[in-house]
């Protein structure tokens, strides 16, 4: 009995957000596999050729759970040249993608068969990959044959939406929002909930319904997240662990994602002062507040920024004491004497309760062009909150 050599593409399933080299096999390549073959492997003056002709080029697995590999599905190839033909490398454009081949050479006007299989462990959604044939057929580009493979995977155990954007929402409200973990299984059940990293949240289970998908039943469990309105002014981030009674996916992850407004407000948060000659003198002016009406300090500024001179700020209180509920603050900055982007990263001291340090942004550019013959300090008044930033100086 006669046995031959199978030549194997088998790499383990990585998930989608795996980084590496893609998986690849070589046996006993008579060139490196990082140098595309471009010829024959006979002699030119031979005349003679290989032409390998595939009877496809695509491969479609359809609608698959992500629990089980599929069937292996062959692709028949023959050469119908009038030499050898060689396979020097399968390559996959991904782990999830497997390839068989018996044997690496075929005589003219043989026949073979490749086996492809898709590992589908770690995928979601639509997923195309390809499988790469290098040989010595040199009428293909750079001698190789490209085979499509794709496939739907649908995940055993989901949840959706994977990520939930409470929005803005002001301190002390209370809001919520909803997802659903699913799983394919008669008995799919959900163990716990926990909340991961914000006190603020909290998980009911609402309800469950039963569901099938490409042939299995399962069951379909309601939830809702919900902010209580304690968290601090800023952004809010938490995470919401789920743990199932399933042992192919024990436990799914949504995230929590939300902007808390504080009682501060502040026209102009990001302060844009447009484009800049050299040592010019800028004074925008931003209007600081409370959303309650209650009185408080503005107790100074700490500044980071690449200005040669530090930013000089003028705090004036609405009505004339303070503390106020309301402040008109206006900024001194002068342009530096050099061309480039000006940043500034602001942190303005207060003395309300829970935000007593609240960051502002001032950024600019001084370009090339707006220094010639510009010498010297000029002044300019620069928009506020409800007025639109001046358009860029086009003087030479």
């Amino acid at each position: 009995m006669r046995y031959h050599k199978k030549m194997v593409l088998v790499v383990a399933g990585l998930l989608a957000s795996s980084a590496g080299v893609p998986g690849q096999i070589q046996l006993e390549p008579q060139q490196p596999p990082s140098v595309p073959v471009v010829g024959p492997l006979l002699p030119e003056e031979d005349g003679l050729r290989a032409k390998m002709v595939l009877d496809t080029l695509e491969v479609d697995f359809g609608r698959i759970l992500d629990d089980v590999n599929t069937e292996f599905r062959e692709i028949t190839f023959r050469n119908e040249g009038d030499a050898p033909l060689i396979i020097h490398d399968l390559r996959a454009s991904c782990g999830c993608t497997v390839g068989e081949l018996d044997k690496r050479e075929y005589a003219p006007g043989e026949t073979g068969v490749l086996r492809i299989q898709f590992r589908p462990q770690g995928k979601r959604n639509l997923v195309r990959q390809t499988v790469t044939i290098t040989t010595n057929d040199a009428s293909l580009p750079n001698a190789q044959a490209r085979i499509n493979v794709t496939a739907f995977v649908r995940p055993i155990v989901s949840v959706d939406p994977t990520m939930v954007n409470l929005g803005m929402l002001r301190r002390g409200e209370f809001v919520s929002s909803f997802f659903s973990v699913t799983g394919l299984a008669e008995d799919f059940d959900i163990v716990t909930v926990d909340v991961i990293g914000n006190d603020s949240l909290t998980v009911e289970v609402l309800g469950r319904e039963r569901v099938s998908d490409e042939g299995r039943t399962g069951w379909k469990i309601d939830l809702e997240a919900l902010c209580d309105g304690t968290a601090k002014p800023g952004m809010m981030r938490g995470t919401i662990r789920v743990r199932t009674n399933d042992p192919r996916r024990e436990s799914v992850m949504v995230t929590v994602t939300g902007q808390v407004l504080g009682d501060i407000a502040v026209s102009q948060p990001r302060i844009a002062l447009g484009s800049l000659t050299m040592g010019e003198i800028v004074t925008p002016t931003i209007r600081v507040e409370t959303r309650s009406g209650v009185v408080f300090t503005i107790k100074g500024f700490d500044e980071q920024s690449n200005l040669g001179e530090p930013i000089k700020w003028d705090i004036v209180p609405v009505g004339g004491e303070a503390p106020a509920s309301a402040y008109e603050v206006t900024l001194t900055v002068l342009a530096p004497s050099t061309p480039g982007m000006i940043r500034a990263t602001v942190v303005m001291k207060t003395d309300m309760p829970d935000e007593e340090r609240v960051q502002l942004m001032v950024f600019g550019m001084v370009p090339p062009e707006a220094s010639d013959d510009r010498s010297g300090l000029r002044e300019r008044a620069v928009f506020d909150a409800d007025v639109p930033p001046p358009k860029k100086k086009n003087d030479k």
